[in-house]
């Protein structure tokens, strides 16, 4: 007859945009591990509260997840979360999971955490490649983020462009380096640069002095112009 049965009052839920599991939220999570982190994609995309029992028991339970769940069902819900990135660390970070599954994510202060989910979000805009790069940066060397690379299982293809940004971004602005240095950086990633050029725009506008934008805008366009 056309009446919605609705015995676990989702559309409550909906209504006061509440993300909760259908029973008890232990016995979900203890079925499959990863609905902890696809409940955290799914509450930062649709911008939900977490409900109280479903977030004690994410807390409780998220250790589990490298223990349980393959590392690429965790790298398939990191790419579905790229385009709200942000959001996806804030909320993994609330249910205690991010040092859990980015253990490098510990030494960072609250500031750092702060400037770095910023940059992932804005990161994850652009592309797969400019996202990974962000959300890898706080490993600090070439060489753990080439762990994390394979850790995470990403492709060749994407590996190698994460590692090439991220190998090189951190000269670029630095007015010590000669602009013919950075032009044979650029250049010697190839097909790449275009993205590598984006992401150095991106980081451009996250914590540095107004004389350290100037600085990096006026390489920047001369590397573009350059390159034309």
């Amino acid at each position: 007859d056309g009446d919605l049965i609705d015995p676990f009052g989702g559309q409550e839920d909906l209504k006061n945009r509440l993300l909760r599991t259908v029973g008890n939220a232990r016995d979900r999570f203890s079925e499959d591990y990863l609905r902890i982190i696809r409940a955290a994609r799914f509450g930062s995309r649709l911008s939900m509260s977490i409900d109280p029992e479903l977030l004690e028991a994410a807390r409780e339970l998220g250790h589990q997840i490298p223990h349980f769940v393959s590392i690429e069902r965790i790298t398939d819900e990191f790419k579905k979360a790229r385009l709200h990135g942000e959001p996806f660390l804030k909320v993994l970070q609330e249910m205690n999971l991010l040092e859990i599954i980015l253990p490098y994510s510990a030494k960072l202060d609250q500031h750092q955490l702060h400037d770095w989910f910023i940059e992932v979000g804005r990161a994850g805009k652009l592309d797969m490649e400019s996202y990974f790069t962000a959300i890898f940066l706080p490993c600090g060397s070439k060489q753990e983020i080439e762990n994390q690379c394979r850790l995470f299982k990403l492709s060749n293809a994407l590996s190698k462009c994460i590692i090439q940004i991220s190998t090189h971004f951190t000269t670029f602005g630095d007015q010590a380096i000669p602009l013919e240095d950075n032009l044979h950086i650029v250049r010697h990633c190839a097909d790449n640069y275009p993205r590598i050029l984006d992401f150095y725009q991106l980081v451009i506008n996250d914590g540095l002095s107004t004389a350290a934008i100037d600085q990096a805008k006026a390489e920047l366009e001369s590397i573009q112009g350059a390159l034309q």
